[in-house]
């Protein structure tokens, strides 16, 4: 709390006496990662009520240079503790299940100077049992925090943009309001991916 009071403090500062350019990296720091979620396949408002129970089906990449196992197994693990965490008043139990599968689209990490970091899911949501197709979302994901450069805050960024829209989907909610979410994310574990010697 101390050095998100110390951050802002420079900030205004900063504004005050024309640093503009610093403040705004001082923005983009403490932003996170933001999602924006595109229906690929429009579905009713009530499509969705008679699942009780959700599952974390498959999670897999077609573009395997883009899209490193790594990441696709760190998209599979937040998938499901974002899942489990976020949507236990909706899917709480019960004898009609849907399954989520997810197939990574792109990967761009974030370096610490310069260019976004960006991660896209395409998400199908399917009848457990028959493996009918209900319907189709795509997740984009950015971030220009240099706290945010590493898979590992990426994918759980995402997988929070993921659990968001299928809660709005399963509550009739047609408001598109969550686009451009920000996922903000300022403890221990979003300061790069597990292979730069961190916690996550």
């Amino acid at each position: 709390m101390r050095t998100l009071g110390l951050i802002s403090l420079a900030m205004m500062v900063c504004l005050a006496t024309g640093c503009s350019t610093v403040a705004k990296m001082g923005l983009k720091t403490m932003q996170g990662v933001k999602t924006h979620a595109i229906e690929i396949d429009a579905i009713p408002v009530t499509t969705l009520d008679p699942y009780q129970t959700l599952t974390v089906g498959s999670v897999t990449t077609d573009v395997g240079p883009i899209c490193p196992v790594s990441l696709v197994s760190e998209v599979n693990s937040q998938l499901i503790e974002a899942c489990n965490e976020r949507l236990e008043d909706v899917f709480s139990g019960g004898d009609k299940s849907m399954t989520i599968d997810v197939v990574c689209r792109f990967y761009k990490k974030k370096s610490l100077i310069g260019k976004e970091g960006r991660l896209d899911l395409l998400v199908t949501m399917l009848d457990t049992s028959t493996r009918q197709q209900i319907g189709r979302f795509y997740v984009e994901g950015i971030t220009e925090s240099p706290l945010h450069t590493g898979e590992d805050s990426m994918a759980k960024g995402l997988a929070k943009g993921v659990a968001k829209h299928l809660k709005k989907l399963k509550e009739g909610d047609s408001d598109e309001e969550e686009d451009d979410e920000k996922n903000e994310d300022t403890d221990d574990d979003s300061h790069g991916d597990k292979s730069d010697d961190k916690d996550s």
